[in-house]
């Protein structure tokens, strides 16, 4: 149960359990925001393992959108996984990019 439960006669009272982790728990702004972060980035890396580089990419655009620029390792993680990206959309279209097209992200 969270932090209220119901008594045996039905009183809502206070959980005893102050301190610990739960919706009542205030963590600061900005260690939110690095978790928030992380998570993203895990999630980009799942959705990449599961060969959905344009939800990986979408996930990482999120990630510059409110962190910044995504340091060299996501960068690089981000051309492989544009590149493959474009590999299944040729293979599954049967068309090539236009020229001129950015290699970062999937076509509009």
């Amino acid at each position: 149960m969270g932090p209220r439960a119901r008594s045996a006669n039905g009183d809502l009272r206070r959980d005893e359990r102050n301190g610990t982790t739960g919706p009542g728990i205030s963590i600061p702004l900005d260690e939110r925001h690095a978790l928030a972060v992380r998570q993203s980035l895990r999630w980009a890396e799942r959705a990449a393992s599961e060969g959905d580089y344009e939800r990986a990419l979408g996930w990482l655009r999120m990630v510059e959108q409110v962190d910044g620029r995504l340091d060299a390792a996501w960068r690089e993680r981000r051309k492989q996984w544009s590149a493959a990206w474009t590999a299944q959309f040729v293979q599954r279209n049967g068309v090539r990019r236009r020229t001129g097209a950015s290699a970062d992200e999937p076509p509009a």
